[in-house]
Formats: structure tokens, sequence, C-alpha cells
């Protein structure tokens, strides 16, 4: 640092008295050296003029003439989203002559949206990815066959074989039943047991019937004492609403991929390529469809003039691809959910028709067995979906409509005018003779087609089965 003003003063004194004491010689006075840092150093003491010169002392080297400028600012960071702003700008630097601050960052790239365009349905190793589907329905049709068998009053069963094979496999049918419908099925059990070999008297016992006309060939099956035939309420109840139906709902409470949408077309009862056809044993077997895909292809909602499921499961399984699309895949599965609804509960309108018109004129018991058995079929496929819960997430949670349209509330309705109660058992034998209790079954399609906004020509194309395309 420079020193105090005095400070050089008093060096300057004392110089100059040294100077005039050396008159013999002649010397020559300079001023001392200044500090480093100063901004001008002072020259040094003259030498002898007549002998020697002496060397000045050094020039002080210079003070910095100003402060480092500082160091440019940052700029600020990119902003995010589709339509974020630019960062702030960075800070400018404190000493003098300070850099500016840096620019802002540019935004984000907009999102992009769904891009898929669904094509054709994808069976790539169908058996593989539904084998847990296909397995349940597998399960299905040997409880039903060993109900079949035992309609027969020479094969006789007992209820722990039928509980073994509703509880076989894993997961069983038991697992994917409805706790309401699972309650049905253990008193249905024990019902169908203790009627086997007994006579049937509609009102008055339950039992097994020969509904065969020919005299050379045998056909049992057993009613109940309220003349509902219990292995109608036990399939068609499993695969419409109680378990099949339920179980694919309950998949889409997790991840859904491609391979879950198979899934849920396996249950549905579809074939691997989502063919329309029948369940008919004279359909191909690349067409065959069978459980709920039989009834809603017979009803024009597999691909037909009332609905198409098939399309809304390729558009599902498209979408399912892509994590960008899904909204449109959750729209495409409740779709899907909605026609495969429909299309039961349309067909439960022709078996309620087709009962009416047959026991109008039946007059014999033989006579009223085929529309008795009809009715029934249509009944387990109400009844089924008595009970089922929205999946606790996912498309068909509650926050998002649900897994059904149809309430319980509304189901009581219907099935008490179609005279069979939810727990299964039934008053049909009331309408074998009683003409005013048989147009209840009227009244039970008018309250379906209220429940489900059908016009007045959506019902009587139910009715007829105008829309059966096979």
């Amino acid at each position: 640092m420079t020193q105090p003003r005095n400070a050089v003063l008093n060096t300057s004194t004392i110089l100059f008295g040294t100077c005039l004491l050396a008159l013999a010689t002649a010397f020559g006075c300079g001023g001392d050296d200044d500090d480093a840092g100063s901004p001008t150093g002072a020259g040094g003491m003259g030498g002898d003029g007549s002998t020697s010169t002496t060397t000045g002392g050094t020039t002080g080297t210079g003070g910095a003439a100003q402060g480092a400028g500082g160091m440019t600012g940052t700029g600020g960071t990119t902003g995010t989203g589709g339509d974020g702003a630019g960062g702030d700008p960075g800070q400018g630097g404190t000493s003098a002559d300070g850099g500016s601050g840096g620019d802002g960052g540019s935004g984000g790239e907009e999102p992009v949206g769904c891009t898929v365009e669904p094509g054709t349905w994808d069976a790539t190793d169908f058996a593989t990815n539904a084998a847990e589907a296909l397995a349940l329905r597998a399960q299905l049709q040997a409880l039903v066959s060993a109900l079949q068998t035992a309609e027969d009053p020479a094969s006789p069963t007992t209820v722990v074989a039928l509980e073994d094979l509703f509880e076989a496999g894993d997961p069983s049918l038991a697992d994917i039943t409805t706790a309401h419908y699972a309650g049905v099925l253990d008193d249905l059990f024990a019902d169908f047991v203790a009627d086997q070999g007994e006579t049937f008297d509609p009102g008055v016992s339950g039992g097994a019937v020969d509904i065969d006309p020919d005299p050379t060939a045998a056909t049992f099956r057993i009613f109940s004492t309220g003349a509902v035939e219990y292995r109608q309420i036990v399939d068609k109840g499993l695969f419409a609403g109680g378990a099949l139906y339920n179980y694919a709902a309950g998949l889409t409470a997790g991840a859904i991929t491609p391979v879950t949408v198979q899934s849920i077309a396996a249950a549905f009862g579809a074939n691997p390529n989502l063919n329309p056809g029948s369940g008919a044993s004279t359909t191909p077997e690349e067409n065959r469809n069978v459980h709920s895909g039989n009834y809603v292809f017979a009803m024009g909602f597999y691909d037909g003039d009332n609905g198409s499921i098939r399309q809304a499961l390729i558009e599902a399984q498209a979408y399912a691809a892509s994590p960008a699309c899904e909204e449109e895949r959750d729209d495409a599965l409740r779709d899907a959910f909605e026609t495969w609804e429909r299309g039961v509960t349309a067909r439960v309108i022709f078996y309620a028709n087709a009962a009416h018109t047959e026991l109008a004129a039946a007059t014999t018991l033989e006579e009223r067995l085929g529309p008795m058995h009809e009715l029934a079929e249509g009944l387990g496929l109400a009844a089924g979906f008595y009970g089922v819960a929205d999946p606790a997430s996912g498309p068909l949670s509650t926050a998002n409509g649900g897994a059904r349209i149809v309430t319980d509330t509304e189901l009581e309705e219907i099935l008490s005018l179609l005279h069979l109660s939810t727990d299964g058992t039934g008053t049909v034998n009331e309408i074998l003779s009683d003409m005013d209790e048989l147009d209840e079954l009227q009244d039970g399609i008018d309250a379906i087609g209220e429940v489900y906004g059908l016009s007045a020509d959506e019902i009587d194309d139910h009715r007829d089965g105008a829309n059966n395309p096979g």
C-alpha cells in the first residue's frame, strides 16, 4: 500500500539536509523509491557528478487499472412440459464490469398424444396368454357336465363332488365367483342332490323329468319345486355375470396390456381369432364362440347391427400397447363390457318372450317343459349380474362408471317379475296355469327395456330375435 503523506515528507527533508552538508562534492538529489502498487514510481537518487554516476532507483510498479470483470452468469434451466416457459436469466458477476446474466432456457416440447390406428385382432400366443381364462372355461364346463350327467337318475352325484369341481383349479371357479352367487350355489347344490331321482311336480316337489318326446330316448333335466331348472342357473349365471364376467372385470383393475385384453376375450367365450360365430357344434371350430360369446353373437352384438364387442376388443388391444393411448384403451374396454352386458340381457328378453308365447299355448306338462327350460336360461343370464362389484380401480371402477349398467335394486325388480328371487329359488310354477302371472314376463321385459334405455322397436327386435344372424 502507498505510505502516508507525512512519512514521505520526513524522508525528503532528511535527504535535503544531507545534500547541504556535502558542498565539497556535488551530489544530485533524487527521490525515494515509491511503494509498489502506487500509480507512478519516483526516480532514484542521482550519483556523483565528477567521478561516478549513481544508478537511479527502480520505478515503482503500477497499481491495477481496474478490477477484473465478473464471470458471465449461467443461463436459466429449460422449461418442462408441453408449453413450459423458459428458465429465468442467470445472475451477473458481482465485481467491476461483471458479466451479464445468461439467457433463459427454452420451453419444453409439446407432448405427443395417441397416434395408434387400430387394425386387426392379434391372436399371437392366445393359448398361452389367456391360459388362465381358458382353464376357467374348462372348469365351468366340467361342473356343468357333471350336473348334466347327474340329471339322469341312474347317475347320481353328491354335494361334495359338486363342491370339489367348483373349488378345483388355481384360480378356481369359487375364487372368481361373486360372494353373492357363491352363496346361491351352496344352497343350489344341496337342493339339486336332494331332488335327484325324485318325481317333478310343479309347486309340490322338485325332481327329474324326461324332456325328450322320443319314447326311445331319454334326456333328463332336474327342476326345483318352483319349476326352475337347476343346471341353467349354474351354467348361465356363472359365465354371464357371476364368475367369468366378474373375473374379466377384475382384470381391468391392474396393469392392462394386450395380453390382458386377450384374457378378457377368452373369459367372454371368444375363439382365438375373435371370429364371429355361434357355439353350435355345426359351426367351424375356428369360428365357434362359447358361453357369453355364443349368446352375444346370437343377438347381433358380436359384430352386428346392435353392437360390436369384437371391434371394441380390437381397439382395446391396440391401444393397450401404447402408454400414450390409456384414455382410448379405457373407452374401448368400457364399450366392450357394456356390449357384453347388453348382448346377454337382450337374450334374456328373447327367452322370456319365447317362454311367454309357448306357455300361453301349452296345455300339458310335457308341452311346458321346453319353454320352462328356455325361461331358466334367461333367468340364469340375468341372475348372475346380481352382486357384481366394481373393481377398486381402472376403467370399470365406481369413479369411472362401474362394471355394469344394471343395479342390484333394478335386478331385484326384474327378477321378481320373471319369477326368480335373488337367492336362486323361483315361483315359475305360478305362471304355468295363471295367465295374469304369465303376463308378468312381459312386464319384466319392459322393466329391462327401461333400465337399458331400449326403444319399443329394439325391444321387439330382441323379443323376436330379429337380429339373430345364426
